[in-house]
């Protein structure tokens, strides 16, 4: 009976190999895009991949509510195709289901999609349509994602894509809305590895209120999924906590969208939204958190971070 059980080992054992052998042929597409591009480079794109489509997805809504004429109508049309495409790029990137070829694929659909738009984004600025600053940060994403591919895997640069009120051929931000502030944190304890939201610092830096207020947006959004994620999940205290900074991140939006106010007020919105999130944070271990609710945090973190930061 020995005899026979060793033997009958053998087969298995060349079937467990045989399977692992094939498991590590079809390993995820993004591992292998990871180690080709580089971890850094293609962590860099998967967060601008969550920015591309929700400042897309924000100017296609835009546009169609301030669209007030044939041009514009146009471009909100133009802006709503591209926002869909960059809503399938972003998908796959948070689904792991894309390799380095496709990224580069996506990446020139999306600049070639970009490009039809710039003569209408043209024809609306010439008009004053509000909505052209919103597609022009879309622009600017567009552009930091082809770089950074582009140079992590050796090839030469493109010119970047115009943004509408620039000279075609050129490329410079649209002037943002700024305000100056000065900021003094005490440490926090938001962060998927201890990294802290507020950290003990002093200094004067200059904030893009546009974009800040685009960022405050994503972090709703994605609060919003992450209270589903832990509603299903049965964790109630994570659920009230992530609907408190859902909302909080709503009326920093509201408040700030199109204002410029006094630095000091603006300072204190974004430290209630960093208490907010460290709130949040304490009500949930992320050992014990299903894998949607920690995608959601994981983006909600790199939000905060860089709102913090002013990046």
């Amino acid at each position: 009976m020995q005899t026979t059980g060793s033997s009958g080992l053998l087969p298995r054992f060349h079937l467990v190999l045989s399977a692992l052998f094939v498991l590590l042929l079809v390993a995820p597409p993004a591992v292998a895009l990871a180690q080709e591009v580089g971890s850094a480079a293609w962590e860099r794109l998967r967060f601008l991949a969550r920015e591309l489509d929700s400042l897309s997805e924000h100017a296609a809504e835009r546009s169609k509510e301030e669209a007030r004429n044939d041009v514009e109508r146009e471009l909100a049309d133009a802006v709503e195709d591209f926002s869909n495409e960059a809503d399938d790029l972003e998908d796959r990137f948070d689904g792991m289901t894309i390799d380095d070829d496709e990224v580069g694929e996506e990446l020139q659909r999306l600049a070639n999609m970009a490009h039809r738009v710039v003569p209408i984004a043209l024809r609306a600025d010439r008009q004053g349509a509000p909505i052209v600053a919103h597609w022009n940060r879309v622009v600017s994403v567009l552009n930091e994602m082809t770089s950074i591919y582009r140079a992590a895997n050796g090839l030469a640069p493109l010119p970047p894509i115009a943004a509408a009120g620039v000279q075609v051929g050129t490329y410079q931000q649209a002037p943002p809305t700024t305000i100056v502030i000065e900021r003094q944190r005490s440490e926090g304890s938001v962060g998927t590895t201890g990294t802290p939201v507020s950290r003990t610092r002093r200094e004067i830096r200059t904030v893009d209120i546009a974009y800040a207020v685009d960022f405050a947006r994503e972090v709703e959004r994605r609060a919003d999924r992450a209270a589903v994620a832990a509603d299903r999940a049965g964790m109630d205290s994570a659920e009230e906590a992530l609907e408190d900074l859902r909302d909080d991140a709503r009326e920093f939006a509201r408040h700030w969208d199109g204002a410029v106010g006094p630095a000091g007020e603006f300072n204190d919105q974004i430290d209630d939204l960093l208490d907010s999130a460290d709130e949040a944070r304490r009500t949930f271990r992320l050992r014990d958190a299903p894998a949607d609710l920690i995608r959601e945090w994981n983006a909600i973190t790199d939000l905060l971070l860089r709102l913090r930061d002013g990046t």
